[in-house]
């Protein structure tokens, strides 16, 4: 019978993993460090059976024997989920956070191990097998969802392993976008220039938790200000039945569902929840002959690289990524040297970027 596992409250050691499946240390070392030969090569089966019971004796290899081998003390993890837009175009929003993590990670003399997963890709079941092939000293995680964070932060205090949250919820150990004050900047620019009929555009599925936050920010905005509240949601389109969508990509089905939307409603401005919606939405009424802006003002936001290149370049509210990454670093090595810590979140503010995407509604 195998012995029970090692209790958590001490280090488990590659010793401790080599009694439980009764091999040898050396076979161990050889299967979770990928040295096995073709003199030492070790059976499928075996093999199986070590990760496995790493898994169950939650292993990670300790900082000193890393640094004997040569891989260093000091290492952060960066769990980094992401969706191609339109299946084809590169995430860019999540470079500038890991650009200010690894540029104070390097000041600092530590490393940076980037996990890339896309959206929905990384679960609780294979945190584990992370934590113990890349040893990092502390994680920061790219918040997804508050139900998926949860299962993803228990799994985290488990290992005892430092963690930061990107972008999350958390009322500590997190760093985050103050997208509340973001949309209220972007309505009282609007409202200044004189328009009232502002609708918003946005997702409605709820894939991360700025989808509600930003849009409950224009649902209050606009009522304290006594103006009627519409949301457009991104998605819907003039789609008469099956067939017919077979033939009309969904983009194009949104293109039309967003003209269409205008023609009935006449609003004078379109906020939107992010750049990539407001492009869509300008491309859209642009190439049915409606006039950007002087038809209609779009804001987007985030403030993407080349938002300013289109034409007209895009009014938006900038989200400062950098400085979120930057700060999600900081917190997260205080962490280190003080483990049992709670630190409270640091929110940073967004900046309104105002460009020809906007202007007072026409008479």
């Amino acid at each position: 019978m195998a012995p029970k596992p090692t209790s958590t409250k001490r280090l488990v050691t590659l010793a401790d993993v080599a009694r439980y499946v009764n091999v040898s240390p050396r076979t161990v070392s050889q299967v979770l460090n990928g040295s096995e030969n073709a003199t030492t090569r070790v059976s499928e089966e075996t093999a199986w059976k070590v990760r496995e019971a790493a898994e169950v004796l939650k292993y990670r290899p300790s900082a000193s024997a890393r640094a004997m081998k040569g891989k260093g003390l000091r290492q952060v993890g960066f769990i980094l989920e992401y969706e191609f837009l339109d299946g084809r175009v590169p995430p860019v929003i999540g470079m500038p956070a890991v650009l200010g993590i690894g540029d104070y990670l390097a000041e600092k003399d530590w490393n940076l191990s980037i996990c890339r997963e896309q959206r929905g890709g990384l679960d609780s079941s294979r945190l584990p097998r992370y934590l113990r092939e890349h040893s990092v000293d502390g994680l920061i995680l790219n918040s997804s969802s508050p139900a998926k964070d949860a299962k993803i932060l228990e799994e985290l205090r488990k290992f005892e392993i430092p963690h930061v949250v990107l972008n999350g919820c958390s009322p500590s150990n997190s760093i985050c976008l103050d997208d509340v004050a973001g949309i209220q900047k972007a309505l009282t620019h609007l409202i200044q220039l004189g328009h009232s009929k502002i609708v918003y555009v946005g997702k409605k599925e709820e894939s991360h938790h700025s989808v509600g936050v930003r849009r409950n920010a224009y649902l209050e905005g606009m009522s304290q200000t006594g103006l009627l509240p519409q949301v457009w949601h991104y998605g819907t389109g003039p789609v008469a039945d099956q067939s017919e969508k077979s033939r009309i990509s969904k983009r194009r089905a949104e293109s039309l569902g967003i003209v269409e939307y205008f023609r009935e409603k006449q609003p004078t401005a379109f906020l939107c929840y992010s750049d990539i919606n407001a492009l869509h939405v300008s491309q859209a009424l642009l190439g049915a002959g409606v006039r950007v802006p002087e038809d209609v003002s779009i804001v987007g936001y985030d403030d993407l690289p080349y938002v300013y290149l289109n034409h007209p370049a895009l009014t938006t509210v900038r989200s400062e990524f950098y400085q979120l990454g930057l700060e999600a670093a900081k917190m997260l090595l205080d962490l280190v040297a003080k483990p049992s810590s709670e630190f409270p979140s640091v929110v940073i503010q967004p900046e309104m970027i105002v460009r020809s995407s906007t202007c007072p509604p026409s008479s």
